[in-house]
């Protein structure tokens, strides 16, 4: 062998200790990023992940014991003493408040801006949605279930079912504040599971 080769094989030995270097390297990397992920998966499990998606379960414990507003009191009391009758609505609307405020009047003056993709949630008024009473109480029988935020839509306290779909309509029919208020942030899907949203008559 002459000097040139031997220069050569030397230069190709230190290459491929190189090569096998940065080939460590990139694995150590890539098994950080997966404890990474692994501790960031378990931090976020119990709260429910699709994709870049987190959903927030807007009641767990539910919304006990959701308030009627003024207007359907009114209504409700003329159904059953003197007239006309309640006329069942084909759909009611669930909207998120930042506050209290106007709900008991039936108004909506708090109302998750109408901005980063909040809208109402339109439910369909029947048996699947809202199954039969029992012991003074309903609740629902399907998740209602929201947009996914583009943006923050605050801190959301309060609940309510209207009779329209239009932001800020003033037409609350009951309401409810959350058991522990909850942010809203930047792809956040807010939701209320299966039971969760309860209704109560003492």
């Amino acid at each position: 062998m002459n000097l040139i080769d031997a220069a050569v094989r030397h230069v190709q030995t230190v290459e491929r200790a190189d090569t096998d270097r940065k080939l460590v390297e990139k694995l150590r990397a890539l098994l950080a990023l997966q404890r990474r992920y692994e501790l960031i998966r378990d931090v976020v499990g119990d709260i429910g992940m699709t994709g870049p998606s987190v959903t927030k379960f807007l009641a767990s414990p539910p919304v006990m014991g959701a308030t009627f507003a003024e207007p359907l009191e009114n209504d409700l009391l003329d159904g059953v003493l003197g007239g006309p009758d309640y006329t069942l609505v084909a759909n009611v609307f669930c909207g998120l408040q930042t506050a209290i405020t106007g709900l008991e009047a039936g108004d909506t003056d708090a109302e998750v801006p109408d901005s980063n993709n909040y809208a109402r949630v339109a439910i369909t008024n029947d048996a699947t949605n809202w199954p039969a009473a029992a012991a003074g109480a309903k609740a629902n029988g399907t998740a209602i279930t929201f947009g996914t935020a583009s943006g923050s839509w605050g801190t959301v306290s309060h609940a309510f079912l209207a009779l329209a779909v239009t932001h800020d309509g003033d037409d609350v029919i009951m309401w409810g504040a959350l058991t522990t208020p909850k942010a809203i942030d930047t792809d956040d899907t807010a939701e209320f599971a299966i039971g969760d949203f309860d209704v109560t008559l003492d």
